[in-house]
């Protein structure tokens, strides 16, 4: 997001609009037509989930 001469609150606000209200509804609109052999994308919870679940397994070998 280009923020040069723009405000940091604009920016910042412009962050979380894009995060909260476009993002969830491209997700959704997307999910709709995708074949059923293609993967939902990462999210950060799932990329987070994953670490933790190598992590424990490494500490268990």
């Amino acid at each position: 997001m280009d923020h040069a001469g723009l405000p940091l609150k604009t920016v910042l606000e412009q962050l979380d609009l894009l995060g909260e209200e476009v993002v969830p509804v491209l997700r959704e609109e997307f999910a709709k037509n995708r074949p059923a052999n293609v993967p939902d994308a990462p999210t950060h919870a799932s990329l987070v989930a994953t670490r933790k679940a190598t992590v424990e397994e490494g500490a268990r070998s």
